[in-house]
């Protein structure tokens, strides 16, 4: 339990530094999933409400954060990825479908992460310059991390 709360709070003192210093994209409904050999494992899901999740921009990578409750349990999801290595899979209405390539950490791991955002015109826009823009930068440095509730043993 104590790992727990370590890693909430490390997520949080995140949250709050990149209030700071970082660019807010936007807060968006969504879900994010690890694919490693087939197997889809949820890192931000809920199975009442879609939890609501920030990203925030800082050195050419994009953080994703969002804390929800389920069950009676408070959750969380944290996950940087290098804005290089996101591509755009699905673009329907008010969903965009987004994979990430296995970077960083996730590289020893083998995993991807796929990621579904509800979005409005305007975040959408937003996105897609910072993903056109930043798609031939190649630093990776601290990024492919991903930390849930749902991962922890």
């Amino acid at each position: 339990m104590d790992k727990l709360y370590s890693n909430v709070e490390k997520t949080l003192g995140v949250y709050i530094d990149n209030l700071c210093g970082s660019l807010h994209i936007g807060t968006t409904r969504g879900t994010m999933f690890l694919v490693h050999k087939d197997k889809k494992y949820p890192i931000i899901s809920s199975k009442t409400v879609l939890p609501l999740i920030d990203i925030f921009y800082k050195s050419h990578s994009l953080e994703f954060m969002s804390f929800w409750r389920e069950n009676g349990k408070n959750m969380y999801g944290y996950a940087k990825f290098a804005v290089s290595r996101i591509k755009v899979l699905e673009e329907k209405g008010d969903y965009l479908v987004l994979a990430v390539e296995p970077h960083g950490y996730m590289i020893r791991a083998n995993v991807y992460v796929i990621i579904i955002l509800w979005t409005v015109p305007g975040f959408k826009k937003t996105l897609f310059r910072l993903l056109e823009e930043e798609k031939d930068w190649e630093s990776e440095d601290n990024c492919g991390i991903i930390d849930s509730s749902y991962l922890l043993p």
